[in-house]
């Protein structure tokens, strides 16, 4: 999936964390709702989930109309189907990512091969 900002966050009591577009002080905004916001909603469902939002000014540059930002939300879970972890991606192409929001709602699971490339074991 291609995409312009992305996180992940283990939700053990280190919090450790890879990202790339974002600083860190967004980063650090990210990690003090650890316990409350979309994070809840992960761990409590073990589902994935789409938030569309209108984009702030950073995220529109110079474009002057407002636009919507979406963001997917991708539960990590472990053999015992225990979420461990979190992906956030902000995706290039909002049309793609509904398809895929659209088919996790239909499977329940996440493939980030690009269409055509998924492999079954």
């Amino acid at each position: 999936m291609e995409a312009d900002k992305g996180v992940i966050v283990l939700l053990y009591a280190d919090r450790g964390c890879a990202s790339f577009g974002i600083s860190r002080q967004g980063l650090d905004q990210l990690l003090q709702g650890i316990e409350d916001g979309p994070f809840v909603r992960i761990k409590e469902t073990g589902l994935p989930f789409v938030v569309n939002r209108e984009s702030t000014v950073g995220e529109r540059g110079f474009h002057p109309a407002r636009s919507r930002t979406y963001e997917l939300y991708l539960p990590v879970l472990d053999s015992h189907r225990e979420v461990v972890a979190c992906i956030i991606s902000r995706p290039h192409r909002p049309q793609v990512l509904r398809a895929r929001a659209a088919h996790l709602d239909r499977h329940g699971q996440a493939s980030l091969a690009r269409p055509g490339q998924a492999r079954h074991v």
